[in-house]
């Protein structure tokens, strides 16, 4: 039987999927992203367009196919809402992907959860390898429906995360990223830690293979911060931090449920730079969250000016189900719209300020993937900024020529010795 796939949503998303369908290889299924006898789609729901898309994409689907299997966010969050659209869709909850064969071959609707502990087996073995270390989180953010859909730290065990990681290398992938919906609360449910995790699977890794650790939350993130950015000076990990700040008012912050203040953020920020020098710091933007005033809005914008991320991803708040921000008093979307794009202007002068100073220099890079469409290589600095490279070769360290840039990344050539 052939499994036509869709795969939607945040890395986490990706990596559960490459899990499952590896699953569905191991057990004989063919799988496609261009045809199928059924269609299998891991959705989200992390934004009410979001949302829309996905049900709008269901309803055609199921009118494609006689079985259309749903699962991912959407599904563990919404699946009465999957229903009331499509009732012939197949619903399957997060925390029960490892049952998938089920709903595909006899159209079970799986809801609860599952998942065990050693999960991680058979990786595809692509070039770079999404390793989903975890689900849920400790947090309880008042805007964040994806709490409902994964309502529970549920952390893989080490010897499966490793396990797996060994097998990917050996599959042929040179890069690993390590994903959670908080990469800094792994292991907290099992007597263990991120910085312990990435110590082991760094020893058994063999050169050559380089790690990235994903989104991590500020409050998590500092409680391991020193232990964690100790074992992050191996060279073979990239220096990247993803901290999302959504933003600079306090007041805000709680409202949000966000365990830190402004004060505390910059702390952390100003910690990793002290520890690498030329680390590369991503953050979150929620723009228009409810209560938000001007004056809100202004201390974010000064703290995107302060702190220069090299990468901010702008979101505007939109009222999500089952979310207590959704019952606070809404921003006009009218605002809403202003304050998105002032941020977004701002974001731009400060990727172009932050990529400049690589302008004519010589950098260190491993070349991470191929642009078939465009022709073009792109390499990874130690730090994760991209550098898109007229020429090169995929899985090669480097040295790059950086003759232009823009706020997004950096453009070059590989020197051929």
């Amino acid at each position: 039987m052939k499994v036509y796939y869709e795969i939607y949503g945040c890395a986490v998303m990706r990596g559960e999927a490459e899990r499952v369908l590896s699953d569905l290889v191991e057990n004989g299924f063919e799988v496609s992203n261009e045809e199928g006898d059924v269609a299998l789609v891991f959705t989200c729901t992390v934004r009410s367009e979001t949302e829309q898309r996905m049900i709008a994409r269901i309803k055609e689907l199921s009118r494609r196919y006689e079985r259309v299997i749903v699962t991912g966010c959407l599904a563990s969050a919404q699946p009465g809402l999957i229903k009331a659209f499509s009732p012939k869709a197949v619903v399957v909850s997060n925390g029960m992907m490892h049952r998938i064969t089920e709903a595909i071959l006899y159209g079970r609707n799986l809801l609860g959860y599952e998942r065990p502990e050693n999960w991680l087996k058979g990786p595809l073995g692509k070039f770079v390898t999404v390793i989903p270390i975890a689900d849920g989180c400790l947090g309880n953010c008042t805007f964040c429906i994806t709490k409902v859909a994964r309502p529970v730290l549920k952390s893989q065990r080490p010897e499966s995360v490793i396990r797996y990681a060994l097998e990917a290398v050996e599959r042929g992938s040179k890069e690993i990223w390590l994903t959670a919906p908080d990469a800094a609360a792994y292991g907290r449910d099992l007597g263990t830690n991120l910085a312990n995790l990435l110590e082991e699977l760094l020893e058994n890794l063999p050169e050559g293979v380089k790690v990235r650790v994903g989104m991590m939350n500020p409050d998590t993130f500092e409680e391991i911060m020193d232990e964690l950015m100790d074992i992050m000076k191996d060279e073979r990990v990239f220096k990247f931090f993803h901290l999302p700040l959504q933003s600079a008012s306090d007041k805000l912050l709680k409202l949000m449920g966000r365990k830190y203040t402004y004060d505390q953020y910059k702390s952390i920020v100003k910690e990793v730079r002290g520890k690498f020098g030329d680390p590369s710091i991503a953050t979150d933007i929620l723009v228009g969250f409810p209560n938000e005033t001007d004056e809100d809005h202004l201390m974010t914008i000064e703290a995107l000016k302060e702190l220069k991320f090299e990468r901010v991803h702008i979101a505007a708040y939109t009222p999500r189900p089952l979310t207590l921000a959704a019952r606070m008093k809404q921003v006009s979307e009218m605002v809403k719209s202003r304050r998105v794009k002032e941020v977004y202007d701002v974001m731009i002068k400060v990727g172009e300020e932050v990529h400049r100073k690589y302008l004519d220099k010589i950098v260190e890079v491993f070349i991470d993937e191929y642009d078939e469409k465009h022709g073009t290589f792109v390499g990874r600095m130690n730090n994760y900024i991209p550098v898109v490279l007229e020429n090169g070769k995929l899985g090669e360290n480097a040295k790059a020529k950086i003759t232009d840039y823009t706020f997004y990344d950096l453009r070059g050539y590989a020197i051929v010795s």
